[in-house]
């Protein structure tokens, strides 16, 4: 962690402004401003190092909270590059199980490991690969699956700061070793982010998809040719899109690699050119069935869908997995369309003398393509992607998660608690008339009843937020009507919004199997997600309104226990 997000993240915890801090560390406000946005990096013994220190502990005392200065002043200086190795303690590890009452083949189920590795470490055998990584896994682990109550056990831990997931994952890191604050980012995180923030316009007119115009008639490329080693795999790559985006034929694409492509994103110049390549086949309207290698560290696995997240907002891509892993000494690449088929192969360690052969002749593409459709009788959907015009389709989805416990993270507050009354006062103060208005309020009553109905059996985790002011001018709330993928964005007042989140918290206090998290700021602006043990689903409220769920075990593993930073 970067000193700026650790001064960040003490501010927050204890609720104060920068002027506060300033006051009570001695400095200029202006000092802790520059600090908190990275403008300035004190060096690891500079005097303000250590009033900053004394400034935050004095503050924790006045609000009761448990932060002794030589911690903070030894965080801070680990953030300067004053660090120390983290290591797990077994028997921090075995104290923790105790504490929390979770048995050692459950964790190892939940982390996706096998049992005796996780026997290894508890018996001192075996230390992790990632120290850091693992310890914030258990932690991420523990805060979803053990009875908060017992956690008040923790040793150091200040009653009341069991309730606050950020907290708690900083305590049970901090109890299992040492050196918390470096901890790797939860690549779930950076994956949500890019949703979030992802707007199709801007996105399209960076890459002036508008200017994409492929020629209606096909021009001159070769029948066949063969390409050798890196450079060649790129020029492949692209004379494949360039074949495909040219020709008349209308087939479905089907891409799949195994082979890395680490050395590829060191071109500078290649991404945007792929990109672009990309963006002609899918401005074409071809269907793009993508095959992802996902048997990698998840670390490894979640950048390479975020590579593709913009191509997936246009709702035409499908994209897939293999259930097993494949040999990965022997790498592979089949990629077909209806004008071309690129096939190559390497050994991993050798690219350099990796080969590639691109065709368009009639024998090759029929071969390329029985090969190509048979791998996707083979493989499982990866996320199934829903937009407008699958619309009708949602509602089935959505039922994938019911009928189990679920954990539901609003980006702003759950349409079925929100009172009739408010309701229609929001849609007549923004025009909202006709046959809009009729479905919304039917949309409302369904989502009530569908709500009480689950209550009845399973239980329901409703997470949400509360707003300052600020929120309501850069991030105003919307009504959560995703899945009506309205044309309107209907926004809250800051009264109406206060207003639902009142009725939402005596919603759930009405129910036995509700239980309400407040945050006191939203962490996402504009995506909902909602999480059971078999699938999980994430929705976009606009640019574009979209929905994925989300079946792959690791990927719904990583939800279930994804703890989101404090929002700002």
């Amino acid at each position: 962690m970067t000193f700026a997000k650790q001064l960040t993240a003490y501010t927050r915890q204890l609720g104060v402004s920068d002027r506060r801090l300033a006051d009570a560390a001695g400095v200029s406000p202006g000092t802790v401003s520059r600090y908190k946005n990275g403008r300035r990096v004190p060096d690891a013994d500079h005097p303000v190092v250590g009033a900053v220190a004394k400034g935050v502990a004095r503050l924790a005392v006045e609000r009761g909270v448990s932060l002794d200065e030589r911690e903070v002043l030894a965080a801070l200086r680990r953030c300067l590059g004053r660090e120390t190795p983290f290591e797990i303690t077994s028997a921090n590890l075995r104290a923790l199980l105790n504490i929390a009452r979770i048995k050692s083949s459950a964790l190892a189920k939940g982390l996706n490991f096998d049992p005796s590795y996780i026997s290894r470490i508890l018996a001192g055998q075996r230390h992790p690969a990632d120290p850091a990584r693992f310890a914030e896994d258990v932690a991420r682990y523990i805060i979803r699956h053990a009875d908060r109550h017992s956690l008040a056990a923790l040793p150091g831990t200040a009653p009341g700061e069991t309730e606050g997931d950020a907290v708690l994952l900083q305590r049970i890191v901090s109890f299992l070793g040492s050196n918390a604050e470096h901890a790797a980012p939860d690549p779930l995180y950076g994956f949500l982010s890019k949703i979030d923030e992802f707007d199709i316009e801007s996105y399209t007119r960076g890459l002036r998809f508008d200017d994409v115009r492929p020629p209606a008639l096909s021009l001159s490329l070769p029948t066949k040719k063969m390409y050798e080693g890196i450079a060649g795999r790129k020029e492949a790559e692209l004379a494949f899109c360039r074949a495909t985006a040219l020709a008349a034929a209308d087939s479905d694409v089907i891409l799949y690699s195994d082979i890395p492509s680490g050395e590829q994103a060191k071109d500078t110049e290649f991404p945007e050119k792929w990109m672009l390549g990309m963006a002609a086949m899918l401005k074409k309207g071809l269907r793009l069935r993508i095959i992802h290698n996902v048997h990698r560290p998840f670390e490894e696995m979640m950048p390479e869908l975020e590579r593709y997240l913009p191509m997936y907002m246009t709702g035409q891509i499908s994209p897939y997995y293999f259930r097993e892993k494949q040999e990965d000494t022997f790498l592979h690449l089949l990629k077909v369309s209806g004008a071309a088929a690129l096939t190559g192969e390497a050994i991993r360690g050798h690219l350099a003398e990796g080969r590639y052969i691109l065709s368009k002749t009639r024998a090759d593409l029929r071969y390329c393509r029985a090969r190509a459709e048979a791998m996707l009788e083979n493989a499982l959907p990866l996320m199934q992607i829903y937009r407008a015009e699958r619309k009708d389709e949602l509602s089935g989805a959505i039922d994938v998660l019911r009928g189990r416990d679920l954990r539901v993270s609003y980006a702003s507050l759950p349409f079925f608690t929100i009172p009739e009354r408010t309701l229609t006062e929001m849609l007549d103060r923004q025009g909202v008339t006709g046959e809009k208005r009729d479905e919304i309020l039917l949309f409302r009553r369904k989502e009530r009843d569908a709500a009480e109905r689950f209550l009845l059996k399973q239980k329901l985790m409703i997470e949400v937020s509360r707003r300052a002011a600020r929120d309501f001018e850069q991030h105003p709330p919307r009504l959560d009507i995703a899945a009506l993928f309205p044309e309107k964005e209907i926004g809250y007042t800051e009264w109406e919004y206060a207003a639902h989140l009142a009725a939402t918290e005596h919603f759930a206090a009405s129910y036995g199997n509700a239980a309400l998290t407040i945050a006191p700021a939203p962490v996402f602006h504009d995506i909902t997600y909602a999480v059971s043990d078999r699938a999980a689903l994430v929705s976009k409220g606009s640019g574009p309104a979209i929905h994925f769920l989300i079946r792959h075990p690791k990927m719904v593993a990583a939800f279930r226990n994804f703890i989101p930073p404090v929002g700002e």
